[in-house]
């Protein structure tokens, strides 16, 4: 993810785990205990961590309401000739995202300006430059430092435009950002989200693999969630954490880095991910050929390709799902609103989510699902929460 994807940031602090990682030209390990935790025993199922991340897992493993959580109509229907700018980042999930955002301006008449770039500061700013030219209604942008489009996003507050971000490590309602969907905090629940799953699987007692690109910020705070929760759900475990720069993700060399890591620790048997474009077909099979067939993975805002290894078994076996087009959507949907000079909605959080120093999970109206071979997503949208949300939409605008 991420998302994220994702199109988020570059930093250089590493991740804040039990078991801290630097970086290197393959990716780099080392393994720690996850720690006494606050739990009182170490027995499985004798925890109150242990029991609260069972209900955590029964209570995400269900499909989320029906009915969209925005209820907001607009106080008028859209106007024609608005334009829609995307700064669109470089993983795979963006480009699903984008989907959704286009399906969206097409449904109110809308242009959908797309601007690529690289997850690097040039590149980013170069993207916000294009879109600024394009005199754009609203901007979407996701998960990039600040700083790389501060001057820019000046000019859009100045100017009142939109700028409705996700994967951004802020709250909900940061200046200057109109709404930032996906908080630092949903990340964060994300790792706490994985480590239950594991530790529900595994029955309290697993050797895990952590595999993380902290060069992003949010997926730094999803890996010291994960760290976090699986000291309270499972101290027994172990963690193994390795770290990938995006250049070495990109270029592929984290497959070689994986199957190292489980040769130079006997007994991992589950593989924790950031996000989706760490578990890939190419490290499936790199792993089934090195003799590691049984190693089960999970990881947050996966694709169609993780949903079809889920859906044969092949390495991936759940994912916290990120409903991609639905954000697309609702990103628009918060654009319109602020267009028209209405509130943006902020929703009560789910039950199970309340953890200190972490207000913002889920608050954005943005739903979640742990996805497993029985529910894998099938249409083109991917994972889709929320059926027919796209008239759902359109009927608040007053489009139907």
């Amino acid at each position: 993810m991420l998302a994220p994807v994702l199109g988020l940031a570059l930093a250089t602090a590493a991740c804040s785990s039990s078991a801290k990682t630097g970086s290197g030209s393959t990716g780099s390990s080392t393994t720690a205990s996850a720690g006494s935790g606050t739990s009182a025993t170490t027995a499985a199922g004798g925890s109150s961590g242990y029991a609260l991340a069972q209900a955590r897992v029964a209570e995400f493993l269900q499909p989320p309401s029906s009915n969209l959580p925005v209820t907001t109509s607009l106080s008028a229907a859209p106007k024609k000739g608005l334009t829609i700018a995307y700064t669109w980042c470089a993983q795979v999930v963006c480009a699903s995202i984008a989907q959704g955002i286009q399906q969206a301006a097409t449904a109110i008449g809308a242009s959908f300006v797309a601007e690529h770039h690289q997850d690097t500061a040039s590149t980013v700013s170069s993207a916000f430059d294009n879109a600024l030219a394009a005199n754009p209604s609203m901007v979407l942008t996701s998960g990039d430092p600040e700083q790389w489009f501060a001057s820019q996003a000046a000019t859009l507050t100045a100017k009142k435009i939109p700028l409705v971000a996700w994967s951004i490590p802020t709250g909900y309602e940061t200046s200057p950002f109109t709404a930032n969907l996906i908080t630092n905090d949903d990340y964060f629940f994300d790792g706490v989200l994985e480590a239950d799953y594991i530790a529900v699987q595994s029955q309290g007692n697993a050797k895990i693999l952590f595999e993380g690109v902290p060069q992003y910020p949010v997926l730094a705070s999803e890996a010291s969630g994960f760290n976090y929760e699986i000291s309270q759900a499972c101290p027994k475990c172990s963690v193994t954490s390795l770290d990938f720069s995006v250049q070495q993700l990109g270029a592929g060399d984290n497959v070689a880095a994986t199957v190292s890591a489980l040769q130079k620790t006997p007994g991992i048997t589950w593989m924790a991910a950031a996000f989706g474009g760490l578990v890939t077909p190419q490290v499936a099979s790199a792993v089934s050929a090195a003799g590691f067939g049984s190693l089960k993975a999970i990881e947050q805002a996966g694709t169609q390709s993780n949903f079809q290894m889920i859906a044969n078994h092949q390495l991936d076996v759940a994912d916290i799902g990120l409903p991609t087009a639905y954000l697309g959507w609702l990103a628009v949907n918060d654009g319109l609103l602020a267009l028209s000079g209405q509130s943006i909605p902020k929703f009560t959080a789910p039950a199970n989510t309340n953890i200190p120093g972490h207000p913002d999970i889920l608050v954005s109206g943005l739903p979640t699902q742990i996805i497993t071979a029985a529910d894998v997503p099938t249409g083109s949208d991917g994972f889709t929460p929320i059926p027919g949300f796209q008239a759902q939409f359109k009927k608040l605008w007053g489009l139907s």
